[in-house]
């Protein structure tokens, strides 16, 4: 169990549980194109005869969704606090789960998978700063940590249980996470922050006492806050303006550098080999081995081994560079992608049988997922080059930039896919994996151990 000073460690501790449901959700529902690729059982009808292009947009909506939501998030969340911004937009992911489960006519797809862009849009932004204002530095420094993992894990779920069950069933499963993190959540406490901040002294008082087990009387209460180091009490009373980054040539880099990485993680491929990964990986490539394991064991063990990777990331982070973290991300996963596609092309030729090669492939995936896990998956330059002031705008405008790439990159890869092959989507990853490393090289800085003051004057004078 992870201690946070001065708060109560057992409350902490489901504090985390629940914190980690949404983000499974959200896992779940970037997973869900795996469903539909694999089969649906329950409303066969308008898969039927969809086209190419209404395939695409039934993975790239989600993505449009999770573009316009950071807009107008955070001035909800200052309006109505973090807690009841989370509650008012799980409304979105509960109604896409229904629509998905019930969907009639590919229209609905299209709605359901928006209201879920709409909402993972969201997360990313408002889960944090709620994390940051409730939970000590330990177990805050731990959830996040454990964001990806949790999101790979909602996947895990799709990627896997398609094997062992239906469509209908993991529809279900998704709005039932969901519901239990809306029933668990209802009782947690407010920000502390957020309603000293707007004068609720009495109501930060109560959540204070539930975070500590202890009362706090009213008068301590702004003491507490920066006793316990909950949050940002003084610091984000002036939040920034996107003009801001760009008053001085520090900020100004540090800007476009996070920006750039956004994109090299995009487009090093993981929009699209996440949702299209059963058509990636299909299931001639292991029948060989089938007198080991059966396909579905197959693609457990493979799951498995992925989810498993995710622990890496905090050693790694730790105890390496990040300039060589990066460079070692962005290189491995060339090389991964280089070896998918390099399969898929001799694949394609007629009289060539590479089924039994097929490790070539597992081997470039596996590489592939251990490489950006971790180094461009996590993008922890977010923390180390910018104030506390700036994050939330600097997340905001991440993930749109994220969300925007993500989107025409799947538009592209199925009509690549069609016209050119499989196989080009994956060099197209290499050649830009490759670009990326270039970038790092020669434009990023090291950032590791360094204070903020520090990172500015050397992008200043570099």
């Amino acid at each position: 169990m992870i201690e946070a000073e001065g708060l109560n460690a057992n409350r902490q501790a489901l504090l985390a549980v629940i914190a980690g449901l949404p983000v499974i959700s959200l896992g779940c529902m970037f997973g869900w194109p795996i469903t539909v690729k694999h089969e649906i059982t329950c409303h066969n009808d308008p898969i039927k005869n969809i086209t190419l292009m209404q395939n695409s947009w039934m993975v790239a909506i989600f993505h449009v969704g999770a573009f316009i939501s950071p807009m107008i998030v955070t001035n909800l969340m200052d309006y109505v606090g973090r807690k009841h911004t989370l509650l008012i937009l799980t409304l979105l992911p509960l109604m896409s789960w229904i629509i998905l489960l019930f969907a009639s006519h590919v229209n609905m797809f299209y709605i359901g998978r928006f209201l879920g862009g709409l909402w993972g849009g969201t997360i990313p932004i408002v889960a944090p700063v709620y994390i940051a204002e409730v939970t000590g530095p330990k177990l805050r420094d731990f959830l996040t940590t454990v964001f990806l993992t949790s999101t790979l894990a909602g996947v895990f779920i799709d990627f896997v249980g398609v094997n062992y069950t239906t469509y209908c069933v993991l529809t279900a499963l998704g709005f039932l996470i969901t519901f239990c993190f809306v029933l668990c959540f209802w009782f947690m406490p407010a920000s502390p922050d957020w309603l000293a901040k707007n004068g609720y002294i009495d109501e930060a008082s109560d959540s204070l006492t539930w975070l500590k087990g202890s009362y706090v009387p009213l008068d301590m209460v702004e003491q507490e806050i920066l006793n316990l180091n909950l949050g940002t009490y003084e610091a984000t009373q002036d939040l920034s303006h996107i003009k801001d980054f760009f008053s001085n040539k520090g900020r100004r880099r540090a800007f476009i550098t996070l920006q750039l990485l956004a994109l090299a993680q995009t487009w090093s491929g993981i929009a699209e080999i996440v949702p299209f990964i059963h058509a990636i990986v299909p299931d001639s490539a292991v029948k060989p081995f089938e007198t080991i394991l059966s396909i579905e064991d197959y693609k457990l063990v493979f799951g498995t081994v992925i989810l498993l990777f995710t622990f890496l990331n905090k050693y790694c982070i730790n105890f390496w560079n990040r300039k060589l973290l990066l460079q070692i991300s962005m290189v491995g996963g060339g090389i991964g992608t280089f070896f998918i596609g390099l399969w898929n092309f001799l694949k394609r030729e007629k009289d060539l049988y590479v089924d039994e090669y097929s490790w070539v492939m597992a081997l470039g995936l596996i590489t592939y997922f251990l490489c950006i896990i971790i180094g461009i998956g996590t993008l922890t330059q977010l923390k180390e080059m910018f104030s506390v002031n700036d994050r939330i705008l600097i997340v905001r405008c991440t993930v749109m930039t994220i969300s925007l790439a993500s989107c025409i990159s799947n538009m592209l890869y199925l009509p690549i896919s069609t016209y050119f092959g499989l196989y080009f989507n994956f060099w197209i990853y290499t050649i830009y994996s490759a670009i990326s490393a270039v970038f790092v090289q020669l434009y990023m800085i090291e950032t590791k151990g360094k204070t903020l003051q520090e990172i500015y004057e050397e992008l200043e004078s570099k």
